[in-house]
């Protein structure tokens, strides 16, 4: 019996408008064509042999592929109902069982992911409730603003009691090498125990660092005249109490003659720069020489050596005599707490701090300086006294933003305090070095003879 081709031709392919049918040869010719071009074929300039094709022609399709060979059966079936002849294909439904099966590869990939966003997902929550621990909080905001390279600080503070009302309104500007600090206090005295009837002052400072310290107090001239006005009241009464009068005359010239003793120290001093080196804080303090200098690099030392830090830190830790009472939420920006003071951990790290590495430094600038725990007052039960002292800590710098106190003394009876205090460590301040001050040695001596090297109250004949 002779061979069957390799692809048996559809003899029902023929078109059904047309009147001759396709030959034979034609139509094996033409389905072998379509079938070799439905193959690919290794590249190659070198023309196939036949053999070659026809073992592509007799290779199995890939798995889950479109078979090479003809469906004759439903071509043959629907060969009546169609206009136009085709070649065999897929029906939906095989095309819907050749598709590939899903692997189930994929869904270990899936649910590994998802398993793994899980997991950084409580990851990402522990650790924002680490760092966000209030007590990590209130630590931070402290260190921060230890460590700080600038700051700009501005606040109000007030004090009133029977006798005094005392406001003041300051700001403060710091960067690494220098800081700066106006201030405006006015104080109201309600007794007739002070010499003035008010008092308004403002005062300026700027401290550079192993350099010197410089300073500016204006409206001086008013304090002068009160303190004359005063001083000759004093001396009125000194001679009424011998039963002697002094005259308007006898005034007039008592306080002329304490006026020229005064007024020319005010005027070298009032709203005129001065420079204190740190040698001359030495003397005027009596401390050893290099003490200032060698304080501040100790403190500068503390804040950024990170054995020395992480000593005081530590004993911080063990002995944390700053708790918080309450948590107030979030405001502006900034985690709100309510601190409270622990007296007995307080005299703890007190006693225990004095072995520290900072201790010791500090103790070689200074050999008075120590660390006593009997300095911290201790609380009695007669003392009725309430205080509150609030902290500001931002929310993810963990800068501290405010501070805030407040305390009646004895249930007011002595008097309140208020303080409200704003802090900004991430500003860029600018501090300028005064070019005109005066050196503190040009009026040293005749400010000490004025305090207290000599009487300034001329002597009065009656």
């Amino acid at each position: 019996m002779p061979e069957e081709p390799i692809d048996k031709p559809n003899d029902e392919t023929a078109n059904s408008d047309s009147s001759t049918a396709m030959p034979k040869d034609e139509a094996e010719t033409t389905s072998s064509e379509n079938t070799l071009d439905t193959i690919t074929k290794p590249e190659t300039s070198i023309p196939a042999t036949p053999e070659q094709e026809a073992s592509f022609v007799e290779a199995e399709p890939p798995s889950g592929g479109v078979s090479l060979e003809a469906s004759t059966d439903s071509t043959t079936n629907n060969t009546a109902s169609n206009d136009t002849a085709t070649t065999s294909q897929p029906t939906v439904a095989d095309q819907m069982s050749i598709r590939p099966a899903k692997s189930k590869k994929k869904w270990f990939v899936i649910g590994g992911v998802i398993a793994g966003l899980l997991l950084l997902g409580g990851g990402s929550v522990a650790a924002y409730s680490w760092y966000q621990n209030p007590n990590k909080v209130l630590l931070d905001g402290v260190l921060n603003a230890v460590s700080a390279d600038t700051a700009v600080i501005d606040g109000t503070m007030s004090y009133a009691s029977k006798d005094v009302d005392i406001a003041m309104k300051f700001d403060t500007n710091a960067d690494d090498n220098q800081a700066g600090m106006s201030l405006d206090l006015s104080i109201k005295p309600k007794t007739e125990d002070f010499f003035v009837d008010s008092l308004n002052l403002k005062a300026d400072a700027v401290l550079v660092k192993d350099d010197a310290v410089y300073f500016k107090i204006g409206n001086l001239q008013p304090l002068a005249d009160a303190y004359v006005d005063a001083m000759v009241q004093y001396q009125v009464g000194f001679y009424e109490g011998f039963g002697q009068t002094l005259g308007p005359s006898d005034i007039a010239s008592m306080k002329q003659e304490m006026s020229k003793s005064i007024d020319p120290i005010v005027a070298k001093v009032d709203n005129q720069w001065m420079k204190v080196t740190y040698e001359e804080l030495d003397n005027l303090s009596s401390a050893d020489k290099g003490t200032q200098k060698c304080t501040e690099g100790v403190l500068e030392k503390a804040s950024t050596n990170s054995s020395m830090r992480s000593e005081l830190v530590k004993l911080y830790q063990d002995n944390r005599f700053i708790s918080i009472e309450k948590e107030l939420g979030v405001k502006n920006g900034s985690y709100g707490y309510v601190l409270e003071f622990d007296e007995a951990k307080a005299k703890s790290f007190a006693k225990e701090v004095s072995d520290t590495e900072f201790a010791k430094e500090m103790k070689k600038c200074d050999s008075d300086y120590a660390f006593d725990a009997s300095d911290i007052p201790s609380s009695s039960a007669a003392d009725t006294s309430t205080s509150r002292i609030e902290v500001w800590v931002s929310q993810w710098s963990h800068k501290m933003t405010s501070i805030k106190a407040q305390a009646d003394m004895n249930d007011a009876s002595e008097g309140t305090f208020d303080m409200d205090i704003a802090t900004d460590f991430d500003a860029k301040p600018s501090v300028e070095v005064p070019k005109d001050a005066r050196s503190f040695k040009e009026v040293q001596a005749e400010i000490e003879r004025l305090l207290g090297g000599g009487s300034a109250t001329p002597q009065v004949s009656i």
